[in-house]
């Protein structure tokens, strides 16, 4: 059975341009799955989409990162990676990057002057800047033309709280543009990242927990322990109100929207500080060595497992796996047995807490429980 992402079923036609293929959802959706596989470790998703990009472009340079907007406009760049089979273009990438990069960039200053909140801004280089004043600038004559690269199109993508994920494309001086369509392939494979980036995706400008109160800390460990409400009420002495009350709060800060959805976000990021504190729960006990091994389970319940860890409910699970509600039942009950656990949350919580939230099989191809 092929796998069915989260874009299956979605008419893909940009006003004004061509009706974006059926292969073009399959390329979108293997490109996402597999950085959803790798979503624990920012640099290594980051290049691997960059890589992808430029292979499925012909791209000579691929450059990608993540910032935060200030209210005035400017971006600050929290992290920059680049990817090109040119070890000269990605030297002299990281020299523009020290020497203050963005900064002093006609063609990110065009293109910032159009971001605004939850927006995506996608333009090849000319629709910012004209070719002469391109083609005089800084940027252009101290980094792009010793390597022999051309800027090619931008696309940035703003998020919540003022993040911003960017990607630039560089192709070779005198090569031709994107077409159209790959242009619109490009601007919807970093709408779709866009949307994974401080969920699946661990995200270099997320808020972490390191800002929360004593009390939300508290209750944090809690839940993550497997404790429901209820029980961390017991457990910190208080209400159930207030600790309904923590819980909401803690939702609002990871941008999450139920339990579960909380319990999958800290399990990509038990093993990066400041998230490392939590392994050991409320009472600073490490934790022992576990059986059942999650290594012994078939490919299917891998698969399973591993759609429940980036936050997918069971219907969206049968989506991606291309397999019926009822059989997606039958595995997660199979995964609660084996990991004796009686609910979702549960389940989560005890991956979570044991940091092996990388625990993931390519979700292609066909196998049975």
């Amino acid at each position: 059975m092929a796998l069915r992402g989260h874009l299956a079923g979605r008419k893909l036609e940009v006003p004004g341009s061509p009706t974006l293929r059926s292969e073009d959802v399959r390329i979108v959706d293997q490109l996402v799955g597999e950085c959803r596989e790798l979503g624990s470790e920012p640099s290594r998703w980051h290049r691997h989409m960059a890589r992808w990009i430029a292979r499925l472009f012909g791209i000579l340079l691929v450059s990608t990162g993540e910032g935060l907007a200030s209210p005035q406009g400017a971006i600050e760049v929290v992290s920059a990676y680049a990817v090109s089979e040119d070890s000269a273009a990605e030297r002299i990438h990281g020299a523009y990057h020290r020497a203050g990069g963005i900064s002093g960039d006609p063609c990110f200053h065009a293109l910032a002057s159009l971001v605004g909140p939850d927006r995506q801004i996608t333009r090849s280089r000319r629709e910012l800047v004209a070719d002469d004043v391109w083609y005089r600038s800084p940027s252009f004559e101290e980094f792009r033309y010793p390597a022999a690269i051309d800027q090619a199109a931008l696309s940035i993508l703003t998020l919540p709280g003022g993040a911003v994920s960017a990607i630039s494309l560089h192709r070779a001086l005198g090569e031709r543009d994107l077409t159209e369509r790959e242009f619109r392939l490009f601007e919807l494979i970093h709408s779709e990242i866009g949307r994974s980036i401080g969920g699946p995706l661990v995200g270099q400008t997320e808020p972490g927990p390191e800002r929360l109160s004593r009390r939300l800390r508290q209750t944090l460990s809690c839940l993550l322990e497997g404790d429901g409400e209820k029980q961390v009420a017991a457990r910190l002495d208080l209400s159930p109100t207030t600790v309904h009350q923590y819980v909401t709060a803690l939702y609002r800060h990871f941008g999450v929207h139920s339990r579960a959805q909380l319990l999958a976000h800290a399990a990509k990021r038990l093993s990066r500080e400041p998230w490392q504190p939590f392994r050991a729960g409320l009472n600073g006990h490490p934790i022992e060595p576990f059986e059942p091994d999650p290594e012994s389970l078939s490919p299917r319940l891998r698969q399973t497992l591993a759609c429940l860890l980036d936050g997918d409910s069971e219907k969206q699970v049968a989506w991606r796996l291309d397999l019926s509600p009822t059989t997606v039942h039958q595995y997660v009950a199979a995964l609660y047995r084996h990991f004796d656990v009686r609910s979702r949350a549960q389940l989560l919580a005890f991956m979570a807490r044991r940091s092996i939230a990388g625990v993931h099989a390519p979700l292609t191809g066909t196998s049975s429980v």
